[in-house]
Order: C-alpha cells, then sequence, then structure tokens
C-alpha cells in the first residue's frame, strides 16, 4: 500500500492471521510518504504473520515532513516471524522513519 499527498487511511478493529510474504510485511506493507498517514488501532491484532525480510506483521517506510505512522489503542502482535539469517529484523513490526518521516507507537503488545 502506497500513503502519499496528504491520505489517510485508518485500520480500526481488526485481524491479521497466518500472513505471509516473501519481501516485506507479512500482514501489512505500507509506504508513507509526502504528508501521507496510516492509523492501526482499535484492538488489531497481527498474529503468526511471517516473511522471509523484514516486518513479519507490519513492514513501513515513512519518509517526509508530515508523514506518519500511528500505531495505538492496543495493537498486539503474537508469534509473528522475520525468517531471514542476513541481518533483516522486525518479526512483529519493522519501521523504517527517514528524512522527517515519524512513527509514534502507543500501547502496542510484541509477544
Amino acid at each position: 500500500m502506497n500513503i502519499n499527498n496528504g491520505g489517510q487511511v485508518t485500520i480500526s478493529n481488526s485481524s491479521f492471521d497466518h500472513c505471509q510474504a516473501n519481501i516485506g510485511g507479512g500482514g501489512i506493507y505500507v509506504q508513507i510518504e509526502l504528508g501521507g498517514k496510516l492509523t492501526i488501532d482499535g484492538q488489531c491484532n497481527f498474529t503468526e504473520c511471517n516473511t522471509f525480510y523484514s516486518g513479519g506483521g507490519i513492514y513501513t517506510s515513512i519518509s517526509g515532513l508530515n508523514s506518519l505512522l500511528v500505531l495505538d489503542d492496543g495493537v498486539k502482535f503474537g508469534s509473528c516471524l522475520s525468517d531471514s539469517n542476513d541481518n533483516y529484523g522486525g518479526g512483529g513490526l519493522y519501521l523504517k522513519a527517514w528524512n522527517q518521516g515519524t512513527g509514534i507507537i502507543n500501547k502496542v503488545q510484541l509477544d
């Protein structure tokens, strides 16, 4: 998913179970740029989501002023995995914020 030019997406009260991806983001793969915003809240669950690369549950790259990812209100990651042996990471969450991009994480559980 790409969110840019001030676009906003909200995901609430959702479950992502047994999701898989080869590259990244078993549950969600998102690039947020140019003032885009993604909010994930309201008891969202990521359970047994896997990837070979980074971010078994969520892979996100956030770039640019006012570009924002918000994880809040009981988001849970359970048994998510990044399978690679090559310095990749983020079993539950991989977040790359650069060029003034911002990630806000509040009331999140990683198991």
